[in-house]
């Protein structure tokens, strides 16, 4: 008599980790979200506002929405890499006329404080490589899960190719390899 009510009490527990497992992705899909509509209210509202009231913009004021469209582009293309500290070096980065592009294939997908450490790690060494460029191109990203390197880091500028491979267990340099630009 025991034994088949053993066994339905497991598979409840099963059933209830597996619900409340569903809800936990639920609710941080949900927070996403709402977090992107916060920062697109914020940030694109005005000038669509100014755009569909036909009102006439600065070049300034160009080059401030140009900005803001990288800045929601890299939300949506990147989130694995949508940190404060990214967001305004790649602001500066691009102010300065370097070419930035962030991508995130899903190497940072998973949640727990490994994850998190490793995403904040990642984002100050990103930070660092924006703010101490002045070439043209850099592009950013976060390899697929699952592979021996979480993120790779490629600079071309007028005399060299840079390329940083950052290690997904420490975050530390994995390969650089330096090339003059043809």
């Amino acid at each position: 008599m025991l034994s088949p009510i053993a066994g339905q009490l497991y598979a409840l527990r099963e059933a209830n980790e597996r619900q409340a497992a569903l809800d936990a992705a639920t609710a941080a899909a949900t927070e996403v979200r709402e977090r992107r509509l916060a920062a697109l209210d914020e940030r694109a509202r005005p000038i669509l506002t100014r755009i569909a009231e036909r009102e006439e913009f600065t070049d300034d004021e160009v080059a401030v929405a140009r900005l803001i469209e990288a800045q929601l582009r890299d939300g949506i293309r990147a989130p694995g890499l949508d940190h404060p500290r990214v967001r305004d070096a790649a602001w500066q980065a691009r102010r300065r006329g370097v070419t930035v592009l962030l991508l995130d294939d899903g190497g940072l997908a998973a949640d727990g404080e490994d994850t998190e450490a490793a995403r904040r790690r990642l984002a100050d060494a990103v930070a660092r490589v924006l703010d101490e460029t002045a070439d043209r191109r850099v592009t950013v990203r976060i390899e697929p899960p699952g592979r021996a390197v979480l993120a790779s880091v490629s600079v071309v500028g007028t005399s060299r190719v840079e390329r940083v491979d950052f290690d997904a267990s420490d975050l530390a340099v994995h390969e650089v390899a330096d090339a003059n630009a043809q």
